[in-house]
C-alpha cells in the first residue's frame, strides 16, 4: 500500500483480526453485488471504505424518491435526473476512493447472464428483494464454486446466511422452491425501516471481510434472524438436504 492508502486503512489494519496481511487481501478481493437498493447501497459503501479492491455492481433500476430514506448513495438530484442506480453508485465510489475498481452493469440478473456476471469473482453478495433472483444466484454460485451471502430485510426484520459451495447446505435446502410475490412481504407493500436494511448490510459486509481476509473459520455457519422492533435476535441452523437437486445432485434448473 502507498503511504496515503496506508493511512486510509490504518485503524482497520490495527485490528487483530485483520492486520496488514488481511488488509492487503481485502485489496485483492473481487466482489459481485447484485442489487443496488436498501441492502446494496450500504454494502457497497462499507466494502469501499474497507478497501475491497474490485466491485461489480448489477442493477437495472433508476433512482426514485421513495429510495432516499434507506438507499444511502443517492440524492434528490438523482431522482430529478432519473439517474440509473449503477451510474450513481459508480460516481459515488470514484468520489470516495479513486483507486477502487468498479464495474457497473445496467442489467437484470437472469439465468442467462449470471455465470458471466460471476466470472473472475471471489464472493457474491445478494442484495436483491425477491426470491426468484436468489435461486438464480444460488445455482450460479454452486455451479461456479463461489460462496455467496444471502440477505433480506423488510418491515422491521431481516435475515443473513452465508452459503458455501463445497458441501452445502444451499438455499434450496432451506426452501425447495422460490416464493411468489404474493407469498412474501415486500417493502413496496409492507414498508421497511432504514435501520434494518443497515443492520443486515453491516452483517453481510462483516462476513465478507472475514472471508476475503482469510478468516473463513470466523464466519457464522447458521442463519441470523433479527427483529429490531421487538429486540429479538436468533440463529437458526439449516441442515443439508441430502436429496437437494442443487448442492447434492448438481442440477441447476434456474440457469
Amino acid at each position: 500500500m502507498t503511504e496515503g492508502r496506508h493511512g486510509r486503512f490504518h485503524k482497520q489494519s490495527l485490528f487483530y483480526g485483520l492486520g496488514e496481511t488481511g488488509q492487503k487481501r481485502l485489496e485483492k478481493g473481487k466482489v459481485l453485488i447484485i442489487g443496488c437498493g436498501g441492502l446494496g447501497t450500504p454494502v457497497i459503501n462499507l466494502l469501499v471504505r474497507a478497501g475491497v479492491g474490485f466491485l461489480r455492481v448489477v442493477d437495472q433500476d433508476v433512482v426514485e424518491m421513495s429510495n432516499l430514506h434507506r438507499q444511502i448513495l443517492y440524492f434528490p438530484e438523482d431522482v430529478e435526473e432519473e439517474t440509473l442506480k449503477v451510474d450513481a453508485v459508480k460516481k459515488y465510489v470514484h468520489r470516495l476512493d479513486g483507486q477502487i475498481r468498479i464495474e457497473a452493469v445496467n442489467q437484470r440478473c437472469t439465468g442467462e447472464n449470471i455465470l458471466e456476471l460471476m466470472e473472475g469473482i471471489d464472493l457474491v453478495i445478494d442484495c436483491t428483494d425477491n426470491f426468484p433472483t436468489r435461486y438464480i444466484i444460488n445455482d450460479g454460485a454452486f455451479k461456479k464454486k463461489i460462496p455467496w451471502i444471502y440477505g433480506g430485510a423488510v418491515e422491521n426484520h431481516g435475515n443473513i446466511k452465508t452459503f458455501f459451495p463445497d458441501g452445502g447446505p444451499c438455499l434450496r435446502c432451506m426452501m425447495m422452491h422460490p416464493l411468489e410475490k404474493n407469498e412474501t412481504q415486500r417493502a413496496d407493500t409492507h414498508g421497511v425501516l432504514n435501520t434494518i436494511t443497515g443492520m443486515i448490510a453491516t452483517y453481510q459486509v462483516s462476513e465478507a471481510i472475514k472471508y476475503l481476509s482469510g478468516n473463513r473459520e470466523k464466519i457464522l455457519k447458521d442463519m441470523i434472524h433479527i427483529n429490531l422492533w421487538e429486540n429479538d435476535y436468533e440463529t437458526i441452523s439449516l441442515p443439508k438436504n441430502e436429496e437437494c437437486p442443487c448442492c447434492v445432485k448438481e442440477y441447476y434448473e434456474f440457469l
